[in-house]
């Protein structure tokens, strides 16, 4: 064999190594996506078939992303609707109050302006025929003078019950919140990737809590319906006056992009006595309310609610040297018939170098702006023993983040994180 005949076969060798080798790369990449796939209808066979019955714990799924909701996959929408209950003004409540700064926002924010466009006690409000819909869950009440009379009651039993709070030493607020006007996702079931359109309308933390209060109030004539997803949009105006973001965060030494390592940590919060719910309970990462802050040219921004909870909850930013924030994985929707509140769940990868300790993240956390409000303390759970952590604790958990926790590891042992 001549030197001309060793470099075409050299040649031919080469190019047929080449083209096994992407033959071969093919079918690893085929394969992976047909096992993903599958990963993905296991996991939403699990989530669909799980039994999330008022028997259970009272959260009721709305829709599932499988495994995740990506960029574009949930469309919020800010409306011109607004809506605040009226805090009490007699002088005993107005005053002591104003004392504490409780009512401020409502002096000097145009949005809480209690005007006959936006106070549902008055004659005049636009959204009348809607209060008849949604009341209608509650039994026979409807928008009334008797309803309107209740409700003012429960609005004196909530402004007394934020003076409480103040006078022993509480931080309380009426900071601006957004309301869910109606929700629509393209489905619950079936192998279509997961959309969602969400409304939202402004309101405020007082509103909440009065709307809350008459809720559990009625809960039991609420609870003896039928639950389906379809009846939020029923009951979405006025009763869903908050929508929060609740997230799961892991961190690890392994790239961003990695799927998570026995070694990763979870981070669990124990909820501080401060706060009106789940006081005392093993509760999620980071939970916030989504805020009017949370817009970006007047639209709604889900993933600065989450930058905005991980700096002011735990003191933890993309500034801090050592730690890369993964962009935040949405996971599914829920609505939590103990509280009537409507929520978005996520996942999120903390990635730290050596330069960075998780000791050096709590030492952060305890300096955090509202850490001593929302929790009392964090706890760090390796991977591998997440799940018997959720057998052990479960009934010292929050009932949203024992299900949360749950639909996470769902996804873990699916290979899908």
């Amino acid at each position: 064999m001549d030197i001309i005949e060793l470099i075409v076969s050299g040649l031919i060798g080469a190019v047929l190594g080449y083209v096994f080798n992407e033959f071969v790369d093919y079918l690893r990449k085929k394969h992976q996506e047909l096992v993903t796939s599958q990963n993905n209808r296991n996991l939403l066979e699990e989530l669909s078939n799980k039994d999330y019955s008022l028997n259970e714990n009272g959260i009721i799924p709305l829709a599932h992303g499988t495994p995740f909701y990506f960029d574009g996959d949930i469309q919020g929408y800010i409306t011109d609707k607004r809506f605040y209950f009226p805090i009490p003004q007699t002088e005993p409540i107005i005053d002591k109050l104003t004392t504490y700064g409780f009512v401020q926002d409502s002096r000097h924010n145009p949005d809480f302006k209690y005007t006959d466009d936006v106070n549902c006690l008055s004659d005049n409000f636009w959204g009348k025929e809607v209060f008849d819909h949604g009341f209608g869950f509650f039994g026979n009440n409807t928008w009334d003078s008797e309803t309107k009379k209740e409700l003012e009651i429960v609005a004196e039993d909530v402004a007394n019950q934020f003076i409480s709070d103040l006078e022993s030493g509480k931080v309380r607020f009426n900071g601006a919140m957004f309301g869910v006007s109606s929700f629509n996702p393209n489905r619950s079931l079936g192998e279509e990737l997961p959309t969602a359109q969400i409304f939202f309308y402004k309101t405020d933390y007082f509103t909440y809590r009065v709307f809350s209060q008459y809720y559990l109030n009625h809960r039991t004539v609420f609870l003896s319906k039928e639950i389906v997803p379809e009846m939020i949009n029923h009951l979405a105006f006025p009763f869903l006056t908050s929508f929060g973001i609740s997230v799961i965060a892991v961190i690890s030494r392994n790239h961003e992009e990695e799927k998570l390592s026995e070694s990763d940590v979870l981070i669990v919060g124990r909820r501080s006595q401060h706060v009106v719910v789940d006081r005392g309970l093993l509760h999620f990462t980071m939970n916030e309310a989504f805020s009017c802050r949370d817009t970006i040219y007047n639209n709604p921004s889900f993933d600065l609610c989450v930058s905005r909870g991980f700096n002011e909850e735990l003191k933890w930013t993309k500034e801090i040297k050592g730690l890369t924030f993964s962009k935040c994985k949405f996971m599914d929707f829920f609505f939590d018939s103990n509280k009537c509140e409507m929520g978005l769940t996520g996942y999120i990868k903390l990635t730290i170098d050596e330069s960075l300790s998780v000791q050096k993240l709590y030492e952060l956390y305890k300096e955090s702006q509202d850490g001593i409000l929302e929790t009392e303390g964090l706890e760090f759970v390796e991977i591998d023993k997440v799940f018997a952590y959720y057998q052990e604790n479960k009934n010292k958990m929050s009932a949203g983040f024992a299900t949360v926790l749950e639909c996470f590891l769902r996804r873990y042992n699916n290979d899908l994180l």
